[in-house]
């Protein structure tokens, strides 16, 4: 779970994911529960550090969802052979 830092050489890309997908190289998506929102991690058959789901225009941050119906959605709709995923929570 998200046990890499994040830095923009841990970013990947949705098409990255994508691609990743289709080459069955995805060994787990995780959905992390932060103060800004939530934020997907992906782990790769291939790579050891975690890989944080950033978008094409802006790979210096994470991607973070505010809303976990337009999480869901987007992962469905983008995403639609990934059928399970890991959900990592904040403290109380």
């Amino acid at each position: 779970m998200a046990t890499s830092p994040w830095n923009s050489r841990n970013a990947i890309t949705g098409p990255e994911v994508k691609q990743a997908i289709e080459l069955g190289k995805l060994t787990e998506i995780s959905f992390v529960e932060s103060n800004e929102g939530w934020y997907v991690v992906v782990n790769l058959s291939w790579r050891e550090e975690d890989l944080y789901l950033a978008t094409l225009q802006n790979k210096d941050k994470p991607k973070y969802f505010t809303d976990l119906h337009r999480l869901a959605r987007s992962m469905k709709n983008n995403y639609p052979t990934v059928r399970h995923g890991k959900w990592y929570f904040m403290e109380p």
